[in-house]
């Protein structure tokens, strides 16, 4: 069961207010992508009161009823996060990319920082939280509630990555679009597993925590992008669907 609290504001208030909030900052970071310092602080702060904003139309952090999941579910859900934690450390050396950007310059480590965090909190907020959960309330009732809502989120947090053609080439962009949905299915069931909205934000900003997240992507092999995604999307979907599973043989 949906918690109660996020169903204070509608499913549509969501979805209309972060795909609204999206282009918000899109927006102003092409406008002030030339302005320095300055850029940086408009940057937090537009995160900042976007995050706020996305906090008062969730109303909780919660997305199902606390407690409310199995014992079986709370095991499956820790084999995950634990699953989780060590492929992105080694796939995405999280511990190399930390090490690497601690050791910048302060100018620069305060501009990683800054894109890093604002990418977990901002994303998280608004795809894992509003629009996730916008899916889990339309859904409501329905078989496959939280799967469904979990792969739709993640592919339109792919879709959304299309706005970086303005900087970069297409297929460089379409591997980020591909890339970005794939962690979105990950993070979503890390979502659904804790119930919360706190490892995917840590686990999205430590991702990002690196110096060339500063820079346009650039082209990858095709073989190794599908060597690293592959078998995180199948590992995430499986582990969704049992999940789901154990929840509904609960509920008959």
């Amino acid at each position: 069961m949906i918690e109660p609290r996020m169903q204070e504001t509608s499913a549509w208030l969501k979805l209309t207010f972060a795909l609204v909030a999206y282009v918000i900052y899109v927006v102003v970071a092409e406008v002030t992508a030339n302005l320095g310092c300055w850029k940086i602080l408009i940057h937090a702060s537009l995160v900042l009161l976007i995050v706020m904003a996305s906090a008062w139309a969730l109303k909780t952090g919660y997305l199902l009823v606390p407690r409310s999941q199995t014992k079986a579910q709370m095991k499956t859900g820790r084999y995950f996060l634990i699953f989780i934690i060590l492929y992105f450390g080694y796939f995405f050396q999280i511990l190399s990319g930390v090490y690497s950007a601690l050791g910048l310059e302060v100018g620069k480590l305060v501009r990683v920082t800054v894109v890093a965090l604002g990418a977990g909190f901002f994303e998280e907020f608004l795809v894992r939280g509003l629009i996730l959960g916008a899916f889990a309330q339309l859904l409501e009732g329905k078989r496959g509630q939280i799967s469904i809502s979990v792969f739709s989120s993640a592919l339109i947090f792919g879709l959304l990555h299309f706005c970086n053609l303005t900087y970069q080439t297409f297929p460089a962009t379409l591997q980020q679009v591909i890339y970005a949905a794939v962690i979105g299915v990950a993070l979503g069931v890390v979502r659904v597993v804790t119930n919360g909205l706190v490892f995917p934000v840590i686990l999205h900003s430590l991702i990002d925590f690196k110096p060339d997240v500063l820079e346009a992507s650039e082209l990858m092999n095709w073989s190794m992008l599908a060597i690293v995604l592959v078998p995180l999307l199948v590992v995430a979907s499986i582990t969704l669907i049992n999940w789901e599973f154990k929840r509904n043989y609960l509920l008959k």
